[in-house]
């Protein structure tokens, strides 16, 4: 209805056994976290709609996240930034059907999606 958040709660448990999500952030921003990305951050003090874009280490872009409000809040998007390893720590946990490469035939190489997308 739009009015009441919808708030997923162990979607990436698995037979796999429990999704850690603090140890997982922890491993990507260990190997990640001086690589810069470009994100953005959106601020009460901006005009509604329009964001300040931001291009910083990972780390500080966590930690916005981790501070963030509703009011102030950053989005990054990076399907890129994981490696295989990373990336199948998290197909491995959804279920079957989202597990499926299903866009490698909608779209030429040059214009791939990332399997995470």
């Amino acid at each position: 209805d739009g009015v009441v958040p919808v708030i997923l709660t162990s979607a990436l448990d698995s037979v796999h056994g429990p999704w850690d999500a603090a140890e997982w952030c922890r491993r990507v921003c260990d190997r990640h976290g001086t690589q810069r990305v470009k994100f953005s951050h959106r601020r009460s003090d901006l005009p509604q709609g329009k964001v300040q874009h931001v291009d910083a280490p990972l780390q500080m872009f966590l930690s916005e996240v981790v501070s963030g409000t509703h009011e102030a809040n950053s989005l990054y998007m990076g399907e890129h930034l994981l490696e295989p390893d990373e990336q199948k720590d998290v197909l491995q946990r959804l279920p079957g059907v989202l597990q499926e490469d299903l866009f490698r035939e909608s779209f030429p190489p040059e214009l791939s999606v990332p399997a995470l997308c």
